[in-house]
């Protein structure tokens, strides 16, 4: 369990779920800041998410 939690620490940003969709953020060097909820908000990826289905 503690192993698991390191890997998901080092790999993982942040995470945010919201009613549409899930956002992940990665950390891809060792200086990686948190990713705020706001920046995710005005992210350009919100406009670049597939096509919602309709049923």
């Amino acid at each position: 369990m503690k192993h698991q939690r390191q890997i998901i620490d080092t790999f993982v940003n942040s995470v945010y779920v919201f009613d549409d969709r899930v956002v992940l953020n990665f950390n891809f060097t060792d200086d990686a800041k948190t990713v705020t909820r706001e920046e995710v908000l005005g992210s350009s990826a919100v406009d670049n998410s597939p096509p919602c289905k309709s049923h």
